[in-house]
């Protein structure tokens, strides 16, 4: 919030055909330096403390405290003031070069970041931006000649902060990595990495980065051997350890909250949204709430060469945990999956059974005994789920390559929660972990959608060309 409105707004003003990307362009970094400049009057203050300079980023947290403070609320309508700067009165001057200006930035910003830097040491303090739910700002369009959307120009704004001790973060939840990757047929207009004078390349900005980080605990060894034991590695905190960061931090940094609340937040990000609606009823997949669940489960491989495959694929990638693994030279489709990460198998586990719980009982269900309960639901196990595969094959959507290592995982499953259906409380149920019990393959009886996922072929196969390969 800033002067009682949304800082958002300050941002994604809409564009007029008059709107100049280079005036958007100096709005912003006028912003960007007033917020240095408060940081600076604060600093000053600061140093009067007498406290030492180890603490500077913790008391400059504690005092900015928590969002929607007074003092953010200050620092905010203090940056999105229009009045000039000192020492930048001609920020808005189209006449400035970017040179000229640049210079002047730097020996600003670095007049501040001594102010705080440590004595006897080689170590120069960082300004940090972060800007969260990034993603409004490249929705909107906010300059006309060209045409640039609010993140494009905030990033071309941190170009005149090159070579200055500044780090800018632009943090989202929002997957739709087709807005920030660059199109096959033209340079990508974030550039840095190339030189400023290089054919095609006016802009020097960062390309988006994407890559998050696996298997990192607080922690230098996610196990020690020979000091665990079986109940812990069960437990969901051993379990949330492995994979992405999201869940082991937010029970680690949560006291409050329950561990089966952290994984009914994954089950919650285990469901399908079809967020283009423009294609809403052409996408209305069979079964579709078993996609994801059953994508990490058994490792869903979708056909390269299907539109409605590769739209799928990226819906997940949106909105279902999946991860993008490669994408092409030429970009028509990614290459995606689910890694090893117990947590979340755990969580799609849990959401397969709400499914078939309310799939097999129905409304009635519920008022038998639990036994006839517990069989009511296998039941379901076993006819919807190769059903929805058999269905999903039938459509073109699942590579035809994998279908047999497919039907061999998709088994294996179903006999793992099967037999731990049948014997919920049983000492040795911990054994279906490691291997299929020869109760639980009697138990599953195959039907017939097993056999037409083994000898199948999708009637839609056919239908498009193959895309290139990078």
């Amino acid at each position: 919030m800033a002067d009682g409105q949304p800082l958002v707004r300050f941002f994604c003003t809409k564009t007029t055909k008059e709107t100049l990307e280079l005036r958007v362009q100096r709005r912003y970094l006028l912003f960007l330096l007033k917020i240095i400049a408060f940081v600076d009057n604060w600093i000053n203050l600061w140093k009067r403390s007498g406290l030492g300079i180890e603490r500077v980023a913790a008391d400059w947290k504690e005092y900015l405290g928590p969002p929607l403070s007074p003092e953010r609320l200050k620092m905010y309508t203090t940056a999105i003031d229009p009045s000039p700067l000192r020492g930048f009165e001609d920020i808005s001057d189209e006449r400035v070069e970017f040179d000229h200006l640049r210079n002047r930035v730097k020996i600003f910003i670095d007049s501040v970041s001594k102010k705080i830097e440590p004595a006897q040491t080689d170590i120069q303090p960082v300004i940090v931006f972060y800007f969260d739910e990034a993603h409004h700002l490249s929705k909107t369009t906010v300059s006309a000649k060209p045409n640039r959307t609010a993140y494009q120009c905030l990033c071309k704004a941190f170009t005149y902060m090159m070579n200055a001790p500044v780090f800018a973060l632009f943090l989202s939840t929002y997957s739709r990595l087709s807005e920030t990757v660059p199109t096959s047929s033209r340079n990508f207009w974030s550039s840095r990495p190339m030189s400023s004078h290089s054919e095609g390349s006016d802009d020097n900005m960062n390309a988006p980065f994407v890559e998050l980080p696996f298997d990192a605990w607080k922690e230098p060894s996610l196990v020690i051997e020979g000091t665990h034991s079986s109940q812990e590695i069960c437990s969901l905190k051993f379990m949330a350890r492995f994979g992405r960061p999201l869940f082991w931090t937010v029970l680690e940094n949560t006291p409050s909250i329950d561990d089966e609340e952290v994984v009914k937040y994954a089950m919650s990000k285990l469901e399908l949204r079809l967020e283009d609606t423009s294609r809403d009823k052409s996408c209305k997949f069979p079964l579709q709430k078993l996609i994801p669940p059953l994508s990490v489960r058994v490792d869903l491989s979708f056909e390269l060469n299907r539109d409605e495959a590769v739209f799928l694929e990226g819906l997940l990638v949106a909105s279902s945990m999946r991860t993008v693994y490669s994408v092409p030279k030429h970009q028509q489709y990614l290459r995606g999956g689910y890694p090893s990460e117990p947590f979340v198998a755990e969580a799609a586990a849990r959401a397969i059974f709400k499914w078939c719980h309310v799939k097999g009982l129905g409304r009635t269900g519920s008022t038998l005994p639990p036994a006839e309960q517990i069989e009511m639901i296998i039941a379901a196990y076993k006819t919807n789920i190769p059903s929805a595969i058999s269905q999903w094959l039938e459509l073109g959507l699942i590579d035809q390559g994998t279908r047999e290592e497919l039907v061999v995982r998709m088994l294996c499953t179903l006999a793992h929660d099967i037999a731990i259906l049948k014997n919920p409380d049983h000492e040795h149920v911990n054994a279906v972990l490691s291997g299929v019990s020869d109760d639980s393959r009697r138990g599953l009886s195959p039907g017939p959608d097993i056999g037409e996922i083994h000898r199948g072929r999708s009637r839609c196969a056919a239908e498009q060309p193959e895309r290139g390969d990078a």
